[in-house]
């Protein structure tokens, strides 16, 4: 089951609407018996907020939630979207999804832009409801038009696809460049694979460059990868395989299977490093893991070939033969 990607799993803004929902305490009777708390929405809201994340006291997600539960009924935006956050992931009770859309809902047409974007999430791929493309492109509209980077990069995924809306290189790329501007390390990687392949900008390999070494600094491996193609290839840096080398092995870490080919076959073949058999087969022996099937030949010539000194040398054009595959793209989204 696809999970829905959070950034702010519980709010801690203070934000009131008039009450859209009859009040309902059914069920909650012994919760609220040494709770002297009287229908004011945010009081219950801000009280369930020092519950959930045990603000002064201890812990106690499940009276956060029933907290939160109630403060959503009188119609608190905030409190509805985080009581669908505790019945989307079984966090304070039990997993709930369809009463979690239901509260969402309510949110997101309230103007509450994480609701926003966990609808969209939900419609995108299909989760506690049928899966709608146009729908999800709906909310995740919404949501960025109130800057939520990370719906931002999702709407650009969708114009990049055609998905749930007509594709758009160029609408793309703004609403990348909108969410990467922001700190969305995902919208940065992206930004670099645009100006790498002209899409919806003017190639770029200097400014490609740039966006890929801003999310590798980050943590994100698919740009520490990318950041050694480019030392590899000489695009728009020096060749310089050593420092090819250092990116792979960070994004190798990480459990990028291609740069753990990739950095495998620079260790079996000595290129900007020293040849190391036994660690080269680690690499591939990881990379096969993960299915990468290049490697899975590799390791089936290496196995065939034991007893002999080992593969010919590899081509040198270019900056090696890892250096000459082809770049894996991320095509699927955040």
């Amino acid at each position: 089951m696809a999970q829905v990607k959070y950034r702010y799993p519980f709010l801690t803004c203070r934000r009131s609407v008039t009450a859209m929902c009859r009040p309902n305490n059914s069920g909650l009777g012994k919760a609220f018996r040494n709770v002297r708390l009287l229908g004011d929405a945010e009081e219950l809201f801000s009280r369930a907020v020092d519950l959930y994340f045990g603000c002064g006291k201890r812990k106690n997600r499940r009276l956060a939630f029933q907290l939160c539960l109630r403060a959503a009924r009188m119609g608190h935006v905030d409190a509805a979207y985080n009581a669908g956050y505790s019945l989307f992931e079984g966090v304070g009770t039990r997993c709930d999804r369809r009463t979690a859309l239901t509260l969402w809902t309510f949110a997101a047409e309230h103007g509450d832009a994480s609701a926003q974007y966990a609808l969209g999430t939900c419609y995108r791929d299909g989760v506690g409801v049928r899966r709608d493309m146009a729908i999800a492109a709906h909310w995740f509209r919404k949501s960025a038009a109130s800057d939520n980077e990370v719906a931002q990069h999702a709407l650009g995924w969708a114009y990049l696809r055609g998905a749930g809306v007509a594709g758009n290189a160029s609408k793309a790329f703004k609403w990348f460049r909108r969410a990467a501007l922001q700190g969305d390390v995902d919208a940065q990687r992206d930004m670099g694979f645009m100006y790498l392949k002209g899409r919806g900008v003017r190639k770029d390999f200097r400014k490609a460059f740039w966006w890929f070494r801003r999310a590798a600094l980050k943590g994100d491996a698919g740009a520490m990868y990318e950041l050694g193609v480019c030392y590899a290839r000489g695009e728009s840096v020096r060749p310089n395989m050593r420092r090819a080398n250092y990116w792979y092995r960070k994004a190798a870490e990480k459990g990028h299977r291609l740069a753990q080919y990739t950095l495998g076959l620079h260790i079996l073949y000595g290129e900007g490093t020293r040849k190391d058999p036994r660690a080269a087969v680690l690499w591939l022996k990881r990379a096969q893991a993960q299915g990468n099937k290049a490697a899975a030949t590799v390791l089936r010539k290496l196995n065939k070939e034991r007893t002999k000194s080992g593969p010919s040398a590899p081509c040198k054009e270019g900056g090696g033969e890892a250096a000459l595959l082809n770049r894996e793209r991320v095509e699927n989204g955040g």
